[in-house]
């Protein structure tokens, strides 16, 4: 008898309870988004019970009005507003029989989450929000959601804390659930891109490239060095520590000075005229002067060699071949 009575008042609290806080499945099924400074909207959404039947009525609802949805971070004209998009599956938290708000997003078999391969891995992937087009008799959906096309996404690696953030990603266009992404260089450098890698990176430590998807890139190295590069394969080579400074075009003409004053300067068509270190006397180059330039610096006498060539310098002086070889930064 007594533990009829124990089970019975359990049952009694629990049936009590249960009209003042429970948590249910629920859909979204429509949205009030704050778009306009008087609009009286204020990102909230109607939800409707999942697993609701009705007695009489198969396609029973139970609806609420204008749900709030937990923020993160919010305050007067700054935050960053979010709100569950129609057709999600959320958990609603029902307190007084009455009132509702909005837990969290439930995964489901329509919407699976985006692939990570570390616990440590974060993943914001950003895309434009599409329904299904099959629902059952009752307007819920019951196909899965449409792929994300062309998605935003920042990642952080954890298995070696490199990150991306890359615009329109090639990868999680053609594998939309991101399980082949593994790894910092999964993502191609022909896309819209910035990577990081971390200091501690087996190929390319402390290094920082901005790129875009017709092959263009501005890359800086450890060294101090930085690569800046158009989709023709000419490029601006800044040496960093090694000091100096390239400059050579797809042809494999180039401008280099080595960092302690020596100028060399090659063109590889035929017929073309070349400079090597100070000033020389051929008719287009007399713009050079004698006189100190605008930085102060002042050119030293034009040299020629005795049969009427350019002479050669002693001193330090780059070769194209070892230049190319040589560059750090130039490493894909």
């Amino acid at each position: 008898m007594a533990d009829y009575l124990k089970e019975a008042i359990e049952k009694e609290i629990e049936r009590q309870l249960r009209t003042y806080i429970r948590v249910e499945l629920c859909t979204v099924i429509a949205v009030q988004r704050h778009a306009y400074e008087d609009d009286l909207l204020t990102n909230t959404v109607t939800v409707r019970v999942r697993d609701n039947i009705g007695y009489y009525d198969p396609c029973g609802e139970i609806h609420r009005q204008r749900v709030y949805h937990i923020q993160e971070y919010m305050g007067h004209h700054y935050g960053h507003p979010y709100h569950p998009r129609v057709g999600d599956l959320v958990w609603v938290l029902f307190y007084k029989n009455e009132k509702a708000i909005i837990l969290g997003s439930c995964p489901n078999w329509e919407q699976l989450p985006v692939c990570r391969q570390h616990d440590d891995d974060q993943v914001y992937k950003y895309c434009q929000h599409k329904l299904p087009t099959e629902k059952d008799e009752c307007g819920n959906i019951v196909g899965k959601f449409p792929e994300p096309e062309l998605p935003d996404c920042y990642k952080f690696f954890g298995k070696d804390r490199c990150s991306i953030y890359v615009s329109e990603c090639p990868l999680g266009d053609s594998v939309p659930s991101c399980e082949v992404c593994t790894d910092l260089d999964d993502i191609t450098n022909f896309s819209k891109s910035f990577k990081w890698y971390s200091k501690d990176h087996s190929r390319h430590p402390d290094r920082i490239r901005w790129s875009h998807k017709r092959g263009q890139f501005i890359q800086m190295e450890r060294d101090g060095s930085i690569l800046i590069q158009d989709n023709t394969g000419s490029f601006i080579c800044l040496f960093g520590d090694e000091r100096g400074i390239l400059i050579k075009d797809c042809a494999g003409s180039y401008v280099a000075l080595n960092g302690s004053g020596i100028l060399t300067i090659r063109a590889a068509g035929a017929g073309s005229h070349n400079l090597h270190c100070v000033c020389c006397t051929h008719q287009h180059c007399i713009a050079c002067g004698t006189g100190t330039d605008p930085m102060g610096g002042q050119p030293t006498a034009p040299h020629l060699s005795d049969g009427g060539g350019y002479a050669s310098s002693s001193e330090e002086n780059y070769n194209i071949g070892e230049v190319n070889e040589g560059c750090s930064c130039h490493e894909e």
